[in-house]
């Protein structure tokens, strides 16, 4: 149990930071090049967390988490980086194989039923080929890549999870559409007569 507790996320079940950080060193060697590095930072999380509370927010976690396992390959190394970043690190991987991984995981991401908004993750992806390239290097690529993501599409992401919430909320409230805009029309209405 202390074992698992050292090496693995407790909520997720995959590899820990601890974990991935202790084998970088051995994955790094000449024969495990080139190594990819697949850096995803979860869309929505803190929304989720202020919205539906934080175990709607452990869900989508795990969902992250299942889609990730389900779209990468048996070698590959997945870990939880983060609070909701994660890593995947692909040993004697080229950068357009890292690229089917990643376009994988989108797919799988996708697929997913939204739980309770659609599953998004921001990614950065970079390839060490040669010893000459840093491994601190090669992180900070795919994590600028996966944060310039982020920012690119990060109104999309907004709108998608606004839009997830709102079919959701006329789902299971007994008001219909019509009454969710003449509530916004009045609001408007009122802040204007307020100035």
């Amino acid at each position: 149990r202390i074992h698992y507790l050292n090496y693995f996320d407790k909520l997720t079940s995959l590899y820990n930071r601890a974990y991935v950080e202790m084998t970088l060193p051995e994955l790094v060697k000449k024969e495990n090049l080139p190594l990819s590095v697949i850096m995803l930072d979860m869309n929505g999380l803190k929304l989720v967390n202020d919205v539906f509370g934080h175990e709607q927010g452990d869900r989508l976690l795990v969902a992250l988490a299942d889609a990730l396992t389900q779209a990468c390959r048996k070698d590959d190394i997945i870990g939880r980086w983060g609070g909701d970043e994660f890593i995947v690190l692909l040993p004697k991987t080229p950068s357009s194989v890292c690229a089917e991984v990643g376009a994988a995981i989108r797919r799988t991401m996708n697929a997913a039923a939204a739980n309770p908004i659609p599953l998004s993750a921001a990614m950065g992806m970079a390839t060490k080929d040669s010893s000459r390239t840093t491994l601190a290097e090669i992180l900070l690529v795919a994590e600028n890549r996966m944060y310039n993501n982020k920012l690119i599409e990060s109104q999309e992401v907004r709108r998608n999870i606004v839009a997830s919430m709102e079919a959701m909320l006329q789902e299971h409230c007994f008001e219909n559409a019509g009454h969710s805009e003449r509530v916004a029309r009045l609001a408007a209405g009122f802040a204007d007569f307020l100035g």
